[in-house]
C-alpha cells in the first residue's frame, strides 16, 4: 500500500481524515525502556501489547519484523549503548516498508532533539505518519508538528533535569561516604523494610578471601599463583563460576573500597576520595605494600609463557625489544624478538645472578634498603598526604567556581599545592621498596621470586656481538639500576 499521508509541503487534513485513511496501513511498533537491569521486559511488553491492539482495532497490518524493541537502552544525550532496533526502524522507513510508526510516548522514540529532527524529516520525506499511544499525527500538519515538537523539547529537557538530579544525589551520597553501584565483593548491603540503604558490612567468607589476596600480594606472591590456588580450592569468583583471572585479582587488590574509601569520579579529571561509611578489610600498610608490588616497573602482567626462564621477556635487546627463549643445537639462547641479537642463556643467567648478588651485598645498598623499608609507615603517610592535598586542591577549585576565591588567589594556592603533591608523590615512591627485596638476598631456586627481584632491581639490555665475533657476555650487557644508591645510572657492566 502506498503511503497514506501526503508528501512534504502539502498541508493535510484533520485527524478525522487521517483516521479514515489508516485502515490497511503498514504499521511499525517501536518500544523502549531506559532501565531494565533485571531484563524483565515488563515495560516494553506492555507497550507492544498496546500498540498491537491499536493496530488491530484500526485495521493496520503489522508484519512480524515490524516490531522494534530497545530494552534497557537510554535515548538521551548521555546514552552509552547503541539502539540497534531504532537504527533498523530508520532503515525500514527509508526503504519504504512502513506507512505508520507507533510509539507509546514521544520520549520513547528519543530524548534528543537532534535525533527527533532526523526521524521527523525522514518520515516526512517518506510520507510516514506517527501514532502516539492512541492519536495519529500527520507530520505535514502545522498543529501536529507544533505538538510533537513541544513534546520532543520537553523530553530532552526532562532528561537533562533528571541527569542533574541524579548527579546531585550521587555527589551528596559520595560526600556522606555511602557506597554506590554493585555491591563490592566481600561486603553485603542491608536495607530497611522500605528498601532504603542502612549499612554495608563485611560478608564472610568472601571478606577473608580479599584479606588473604591483598596480604599475600603485599608479600610479593605472583597473582597467577593465587588464581590457581583459588581455583584448586573451588572458591567461587566474584561474578560466579570457578575461573579466577589475573585482571580480577589485580582490580580487587587495588580497590580503595577495601580501605574504607569512597571514590567519586563524575567525569574525567574530577575525582574525590572520601572516608566511606563501612569498615575497611585491610590496613593501609598492607594495602599500599600490595600496590608497591603491583605497580613496580619491573612487574609485567603480559609476559608470554610461564616464566620458566630467568630472563625471558624480562631482559631486552638494545633496540628495546624483549628477549625470547629458543634452543639452538641443544643450547638455550635469549634472542631479540626483532632478530637484532642473541646470547647464550646460561651465560647471561649466571652473569646476572653474579651482578645482582654483588649489588645486594654492597654495604651502601643494604643500608639504603634497610632505611627505606624499615616499615611502611612512611609510604602510608606520603600517600595519605597526596590524597589530602589533592582533596584540598579540589576544594579550592570548587570555591573558585562558586565565586568565593578570586583567580589570583586560586592560582597561588594551586601552584603551592601542586608542588607539595609532587613532593609527597616523590616521597611515596622513594619509600616504596618491593617486599621481595626485603630479605636482602635472592633465592635463585625460586624462579618466580628471582624473576621479580631482577625485574624490580634493574633494566638489563644486551648489545649485538657483530657477525662472526665472539664477545664475552659481560661486555655486551648494559645495566640501569632501578632501586638503590645507583638508581637511574646507566653503565656497561664489567667483571
Amino acid at each position: 500500500m502506498a503511503a497514506v499521508f501526503s508528501s512534504p509541503g502539502y498541508l493535510v487534513h484533520s485527524s478525522l481524515t487521517l483516521m479514515r485513511t489508516i485502515e490497511g496501513a503498514r504499521l511499525g511498533i517501536y518500544t523502549r525502556a531506559s532501565d531494565d537491569q533485571q531484563d524483565t521486559q515488563t515495560s516494553v511488553t506492555a507497550q507492544a501489547g498496546f500498540g498491537d491492539r491499536w493496530g488491530l482495532k484500526h485495521g493496520c497490518t503489522v508484519a512480524d519484523d515490524a516490531h522494534y524493541c530497545d530494552n534497557d537502552k537510554s535515548a538521551s544525550w548521555y546514552a552509552t549503548k547503541p539502539r540497534a532496533d531504532f537504527e533498523r526502524l530508520l532503515a525500514d522507513i527509508a526503504a519504504g516498508k512502513l506507512d505508520l510508526v507507533w510509539f507509546w510516548q514521544v520520549s520513547r522514540s528519543q530524548r534528543d532533539l537532534g535525533v527527533y529532527v532526523k526521524l521527523r524529516d525522514l518520515c516526512r520525506a517518506q510520507g510516514v505518519g506517527w501514532v502516539i499511544k492512541s492519536r495519529p499525527f500527520d507530520l505535514n500538519d502545522p498543529s501536529d508538528l507544533r505538538s510533537l515538537g513541544m513534546d520532543a523539547v520537553n523530553a530532552e529537557v526532562a532528561s537533562v533535569e533528571i541527569s542533574e538530579v541524579v548527579r546531585m544525589g550521587m555527589g551528596l551520597a559520595a560526600q556522606l561516604g555511602k557506597p554506590h553501584g554493585p555491591t563490592t565483593y566481600g561486603y553485603v548491603r542491608r536495607y530497611d523494610e522500605r528498601g532504603r540503604y542502612v549499612e554495608q558490612v563485611p560478608q564472610e567468607p568472601q571478606a577473608e578471601v580479599v584479606r588473604e589476596l591483598i596480604r599475600r600480594i603485599s608479600k610479593g606472591e605472583p597473582v597467577a599463583r593465587l588464581c590457581r590456588e583459588l581455583e584448586q580450592r573451588a572458591v567461587p569468583a566474584p561474578l560466579g563460576g570457578p575461573k579466577w583471572s589475573r585482571a580480577v585479582v589485580r582490580n580487587m587488590a587495588s580497590n580503595l573500597a577495601y580501605l574504607g574509601i569512597r571514590v567519586h569520579e563524575p567525569k574525567e579529571g574530577e575525582r574525590t576520595e572520601t572516608p566511606g561509611c563501612w569498615a575497611p578489610l585491610v590496613s593501609e600498610e598492607t594495602f599500599y605494600a600490595a600496590q608497591t608490588v603491583l605497580n613496580s616497573p619491573g612487574r609485567s602482567t603480559t609476559k608470554p609463557g610461564r616464566g620458566i626462564h630467568l630472563l625471558s621477556y624480562l631482559a631486552r635487546c638494545q633496540c628495546g625489544a624483549q628477549l625470547g627463549t629458543k634452543v639452538v643445537a641443544g643450547r638455550r639462547q635469549y634472542a631479540c624478538i626483532k632478530y637484532c641479537a642473541a646470547v647464550g642463556a646460561d651465560e647471561l643467567d649466571d652473569f646476572v645472578r653474579k651482578v645482582v648478588d654483588g649489588y645486594l651485598a654492597r654495604k651502601d645498598v643494604r643500608e639504603f634498603l634497610a632505611a627505606v623499608h624499615a616499615d611502611d609507615s612512611e609510604t602510608v603517610q606520603a600517600r595519605g598526604d597526596v590524597a589530602r592535598l589533592r582533596n584540598e586542591l579540589e576544594e579550592n577549585r570548587k570555591a573558585r567556581e562558586a565565586g568565593h576565591l578570586d583567580l589570583a588567589e586560586f592560582i597561588r594556592f594551586k601552584e603551592a599545592l601542586s608542588t607539595r603533591i609532587a613532593d609527597a608523590e616523590a616521597r611515596a615512591e622513594q619509600a616504596s621498596i618491593p617486599p621481595v627485596l626485603r630479605a636482602g638476598a635472592v633465592d635463585w631456586d625460586d624462579i618466580a621470586v628471582s624473576r621479580q627481584v631482577v625485574g624490580h632491581l634493574a633494566d638489563v639490555r644486551i648489545k649485538p656481538a657483530g657477525k662472526g665475533r665472539k664477545v664475552p657476555v659481560w661486555e655486551r650487557v648494559t645495566w640501569t639500576w632501578l632501586i638503590g644508591p645507583d638508581a637511574n645510572l646507566c653503565s656497561t657492566s664489567s667483571e
